[in-house]
């Protein structure tokens, strides 16, 4: 029987959250766990896939923490959009 719970537990995952408007308001942004990794989601935001994102959240399964790393993602970004 397959599991339940996808294999990402050994590496770092990655969560955005967006700015929906008024009327939906802000929601993390639905990614699957496999594309949830640094590089997809910097290159995401990078091409505009994500609406109004406000945050980006690290989740470090293995030793059971988060960080807030917005700020590293969009200097991140704006190396990449000058490049």
């Amino acid at each position: 029987m397959p599991t339940l719970v996808p294999s990402v537990e050994n590496r770092l995952i990655y969560f955005v959250l967006c700015d929906y408007g008024p009327e939906l308001g802000q929601a993390w942004a639905e990614t699957d766990p496999e594309k949830a990794d640094r590089e997809t989601i910097l290159s995401w935001l990078t091409h505009g896939e994500f609406t109004n994102p406000v945050t980006v959240m690290e989740v470090d399964l293995p030793a059971g923490r988060c960080r807030d790393v917005t700020r590293e993602f969009m200097a991140a970004v704006e190396e990449r959009a000058a490049a």
